[in-house]
């Protein structure tokens, strides 16, 4: 949890615990993890992880809270 705090940005914070689920679910999968194209395998702690290298980051654009209001998300 640590090590994730420090890479998160402020901003972000309040979405990371949904992105994470999402991480579980399409990415760090139980029965066959996609090491490859995780994030984070550099933090990783999985003995099942095939490699200690992060895929690369994809700049994100800055969160406009206005679209969050409009969608629902609090």
């Amino acid at each position: 949890e640590q090590g994730l705090i420090k890479v998160i940005p402020a901003e972000y914070m309040r979405h990371a615990h949904h992105w994470l689920i999402l991480h579980g679910r399409y990415v760090c999968k139980a029965r066959k993890p996609d090491c490859p194209v995780c994030v984070i395998a550099d933090i990783c702690k999985s003995k099942e992880k095939t490699t200690d290298l992060p895929a690369p980051l994809i700049e994100l654009a800055p969160l406009d809270e206005t679209e969050d209001r409009a969608i629902g998300v609090s």
